[in-house]
């Protein structure tokens, strides 16, 4: 199966730790130019119209080069599978996202499957291939990991068991989606959901979401004013460098570290 990747995020780290990832798996995944974005979790709100375009522009990226999107975190993959099943219930929304897209010459397909990353790992034949390939485990550390919404597919688990995590916290949250319009009650709450991360004993925090992302860790001196307390330097990792880190790969050109504030350096 060849995917084209869903890549419109600012945070270097994660696609290419992702791009390390799919070249160590044998994963066929291809880049193009980036898709386009509309409004984040709360787009459909601001501009219905342009947010469901948006959304269908993408998968319809997919479609004309007979590929699935493959998306890397859920803040993406929820936005475009809640398109997905609007676009496709709704004929006469339809019919709109299809003539727009008439004039870029793509054509929307409802074959074309959003599938996430998580989802595609933790098939047996993928996991089979980590655990073969499985240099390092985390069975001494503890990790928190933060939720951007609920997944119906709860398959990151399998994930999860296969690397022999020891989670601290699972934790869903969406604080992230109100600092445009109240920052300060964005950051209180943010920093609220920190402390636990830091109280639970977690080494590390495993954000599925870029938002959540940005937030724990370009954030942090607002959150550590927010919970007058210091925060310390816990790093904040994506799913593909974790992988990374337990096939043991330690090359930083695949880990891509050197964005994140708060780096990964003790294993």
């Amino acid at each position: 199966m060849s995917y084209l990747v869903y890549y419109h995020y600012e945070n270097l780290s994660l696609i290419e730790s992702a791009t390390a990832l799919f070249k160590r798996l044998e994963i066929d995944a291809i880049y193009e130019d980036k898709f386009e974005y509309y409004g984040g979790k709360l787009g459909h709100l601001v501009n219905e119209k342009l947010f469901f375009i948006a959304q269908a522009y993408n998968i319809a990226k997919a479609s004309s080069k007979n590929k699935d999107l493959l998306v890397l975190e859920e803040d993406a993959f929820n936005n475009l599978t809640f398109a997905k099943r609007e676009i496709e219930c709704n004929p006469s929304l339809f019919n709109l996202v299809q003539n727009e897209l008439g004039k870029f010459k793509l054509k929307y397909s409802q074959d074309t499957k959003v599938i996430y990353l998580a989802d595609l790992l933790s098939s047996d034949a993928m996991l089979e291939k980590i655990k073969q390939n499985q240099k390092a485990d985390f069975n001494s550390f503890s990790i928190s990991i933060f939720h951007s919404h609920y997944l119906k597919n709860n398959s990151i688990v399998k994930i999860y068991k296969e690397l022999g995590l020891k989670i601290a916290l699972e934790e869903y949250c969406e604080f992230y989606k109100n600092q445009s319009f109240n920052p300060n009650l964005t950051y209180k709450y943010s920093a609220k959901s920190f402390e636990k991360a830091l109280d639970s004993g977690s080494d590390f925090i495993l954000s599925l979401s870029s938002a959540i992302f940005d937030m724990f860790d370009k954030e942090r001196k607002y959150l550590t004013k927010a919970a007058n307390r210091d925060l310390g330097k816990m790093p904040i990792i994506f799913l593909p460098q974790l992988l990374l880190l337990s096939l043991g790969i330690k090359d930083e050109n695949a880990l891509n570290f050197r964005y994140h504030k708060f780096g990964f350096d003790f294993i």
